[in-house]
């Protein structure tokens, strides 16, 4: 018995699939952590592009209307298409001014499921605005959605994502709402 232990311990059979066994798993995490990292990522830039796009195209207009909203908020969900659903993904567009103290109001405000809907005559204190100047507007757009990366899907840990972007006004000084 004794030199059949020895036999084994002598023996260099297999050691090429206990070192895969060993280092497979490893290899398997790291590969789905960096498909996990970019996924994170590639969901960060559609969720800019996509509010940079919702108040640049605020930005273009001279009035506001309903339809228009709805085309805005149909054109960022396309966007944000597999990495936030309907139910998730929320925006905001607002029209804000100066108030003359360095506080900033809402003039108008909508939102697509009341998460980002903001009073209109409330102050904006969450967000840090370049210079107003009197007598002129600026577009605030908010998009917020959760994320669940497709890796760790049965983890359900979802990540909220939020992101805003400022816009002033491009052909007029106010933007009004129809």
């Amino acid at each position: 018995m004794i030199a059949t232990f020895r036999n084994f311990l002598k023996s260099k059979k297999g050691v090429v699939s206990i070192e895969f066994s060993l280092i497979f798993p490893v290899f398997v995490f790291f590969m789905l952590g960096s498909l996990g990292t970019w996924d994170h990522y590639r969901a960060k830039r559609h969720s800019v592009m996509a509010v940079d796009t919702v108040a640049d195209l605020v930005a273009r207009t001279n009035n506001m209307n309903n339809a228009e909203r709805d085309l805005i908020f149909a054109s960022a969900a396309v966007m944000m298409d597999r990495y936030a659903d309907a139910s998730s993904l929320a925006i905001g567009i607002h029209s804000v001014q100066d108030d003359g103290g360095g506080n900033i109001e809402v003039l108008w405000s909508q939102a697509n499921n009341g998460t980002h809907s903001r009073s209109v005559g409330s102050f904006v204190t969450d967000v840090t605005f370049p210079p107003i100047p009197q007598g002129e507007t600026a577009i605030l757009a908010e998009l917020s959605f959760d994320y669940r990366s497709p890796v760790l899907y049965f983890v359900n840990a979802d990540v909220p994502f939020e992101q805003f972007s400022i816009r002033r006004p491009r052909y007029v000084s106010v933007i009004g709402y129809q």
